[in-house]
């Protein structure tokens, strides 16, 4: 059976992405939390005891940062292939139509 398009895959697409700008949004916290404490300095005026701590909080949230990073590539890579996929079949379905 031919697939057709379905507008309920393109709205899980964007509710997908929708999910995927709250999750960016989360990485955005976690990363703005730690670099908070530079108030905005230049690199070369922060004092090695800053940069230690920011070294440090990275470190000790790497695993969670890469856990947002890997779930966002691997919903991003679902809703583009989800959505790449109907806009062929609504294409080629409007080209059909096109040709009769």
């Amino acid at each position: 059976m031919k697939k057709q398009f379905n507008i309920n895959e393109v709205e899980n697409s964007l509710a997908q992405m929708y999910n995927i700008q709250g999750l960016l949004d989360a990485l955005d916290n976690v990363l703005n939390y730690i670099l908070d404490s530079t108030n905005g300095e230049e690199y070369s005026s922060i004092k090695q005891s800053k940069i230690n701590l920011i070294v440090y909080e990275l470190f000790r949230d790497k695993n969670a940062i890469n856990s947002l990073m890997i779930t966002i590539q691997q919903q991003n890579d679902q809703a583009l292939k989800k959505l790449s996929e109907q806009i062929d079949l609504f294409y080629s379905k409007s080209g059909e139509k096109q040709n009769v």
